[in-house]
């Protein structure tokens, strides 16, 4: 029996044939999983900064000049993401449901950064505005902290 690749729903949604397959996402289907893949991102180590795999590097070339040293902030400003933006087309959008939500995903990337680098520490910040505040003010990041687990 050949094992299930999880990388083929993204890559091979048609077989050789032009037929569609038994794993072909429909669009719902694929900004969901979109969804799950912001919620358990896989991560990266660049220049001893560790980001989200889909930052321009450009962007972390730019940062390190402007920040100096400053890893930490470096990370925390080119790992920042709005909720909002992670979700489904037809996700939750009121306050409440992005404070339940952006919680959940804040323990999910500690336990990958945790599973991806053990010996390393990070924090995970979700920031929430008030209840009346625009839902745009929903955001997550991380950042390494300046020493490692002993």
């Amino acid at each position: 029996m050949k094992a299930f690749n999880q990388t083929e729903l993204f890559t091979e949604p048609l077989n050789s044939a032009g037929e569609t397959n038994h794993y072909f996402l429909t669009s719902y289907t694929s900004s969901l999983m979109g969804f799950v893949k912001s919620c358990w991102p896989t991560v990266i180590e660049r220049h001893g900064c560790y980001l989200l795999n889909d930052v321009n590097m450009l962007n972390l070339t730019e940062m390190m000049h402007i920040m100096g040293d400053s890893r930490a902030s470096v990370e925390t400003q080119l790992n920042r993401r709005r909720l909002v933006e992670l979700l489904p087309a037809n996700g939750p959008a009121s306050p409440k449901e992005l404070t339940a939500l952006g919680l959940i995903v804040k323990e999910m990337w500690q336990a990958k950064l945790h599973q991806q680098y053990p010996d390393k520490l990070f924090s995970v910040l979700f920031t929430q505005g008030k209840w009346g505040d625009d839902v745009e003010n929903f955001e997550l990041t991380f950042f390494q902290n300046t020493f490692s687990k002993q």
